[in-house]
């Protein structure tokens, strides 16, 4: 699922592309790439426990 700050990444990626970030964007992206830890690692640990539940038979 892709959430806001996935499109304000893919935006400030292509503010880069036509020259350098003002001090405001490099503040977003770092913010937007620590959503997008966050997200990613939320996202795994959710998966990782789905595994574990279903190989322990695990349905509560």
């Amino acid at each position: 699922m892709m959430l806001p700050v996935h499109l304000r990444l893919a935006e400030i990626f292509h503010i880069n592309m036509a020259g350098p970030l003002a001090l405001e964007e490099a503040k977003e992206l770092q913010y937007c790439l620590r959503e997008n830890a966050r997200y990613c690692w939320d996202c795994l640990m959710i998966q990782n426990q789905s595994i574990l539940a279903g190989a322990t038979h695990d349905h509560k």
